[in-house]
């Protein structure tokens, strides 16, 4: 996810969070969150939901975020292709 992405996400969750903290008054729990609920309000699957909440609500980055490929798919067949092209 990029940056943007990520912000969008935190920004829907905490609004609806908010949202329901407003409705519940001073019996809000972020521990007892109903997430069948917020998924309902936000769209985000109760999976990713149960892996915020056990980050506290806050979106992180992918982890494989910013990584890259040593080789790619012409480097693995370079051999070959040298060979194809000194045929032609």
């Amino acid at each position: 996810m990029n940056e943007g992405n990520r912000n969008d996400l935190q920004e829907i969750l905490t609004q609806a969070l908010n949202e329901m903290k407003e409705e519940s008054g001073e019996k809000f729990n972020i521990n007892k969150v109903n997430l069948a609920e917020l998924e309902r309000r936000t769209g985000i699957s109760r999976r990713k939901l149960r892996r915020l909440k056990a980050n506290k609500f806050v979106v992180k980055p992918h982890g494989l975020s910013g990584r890259t490929s040593n080789n790619n798919v012409t480097e693995a067949f370079s051999g070959v292709l040298d060979d194809l092209f000194l045929k032609v």
